[in-house]
């Protein structure tokens, strides 16, 4: 039964939702080197809470959640192997009404500035580094949403 619903997916272009498929983004996983540390800056710039340690031979995951929210932040260490961090993703997305604040907590707690604070009509957007140089983008959309038309290129460049 699958392998049909599967090429009629084919045949037909494109990949469709089966009836009654139920999907959702459940956590976001960052591979770390120092999980301790990394752990505590996400609890000290943007309150996540440590909801679950998870071991698994010499794996550990910390899963991080902020109060209220349905995603996790899963921070993950393995072993002794050594992490590099890469080009082939882009920075975790966190919603606030004042970017500021944050940008502020994430400094004071060992982030660094990569670009902004940006104040612009229909947002706020400011980039940073954890610790270990994952992006973060932290944003605000006073109407909660970007009204692309607005937008310039020159605004969202740097000098």
């Amino acid at each position: 039964m699958f392998l049909a619903v599967v090429e009629s997916w084919i045949r037909w272009g494109s990949i469709a939702m089966p009836e009654g498929l139920t999907i959702a983004i459940r956590a976001m996983k960052f591979v770390v080197s120092d999980i301790e540390g990394v752990t505590a800056f996400y609890k000290k710039a943007f309150g996540f809470e440590l909801e679950n340690t998870i071991t698994l031979g010499d794996v550990t995951e910390h899963v991080l959640r902020l109060p209220g929210s349905e995603l996790s932040l899963v921070l993950v260490r393995h072993g002794d192997v050594p992490v590099t961090t890469g080009t082939s993703y882009g920075p975790l997305v966190i919603d606030t009404n004042d970017v500021k604040t944050l940008v502020d907590g994430a400094l004071a707690a060992g982030g660094t500035l990569t670009m902004g604070p940006l104040e612009l009509p229909t947002l706020t957007v400011a980039m940073v580094n954890d610790p270990e140089g994952h992006p973060l983008e932290l944003l605000h959309l006073p109407t909660g949403e970007i009204d692309i038309d607005s937008l310039k290129l020159e605004d969202l460049m740097p000098n």
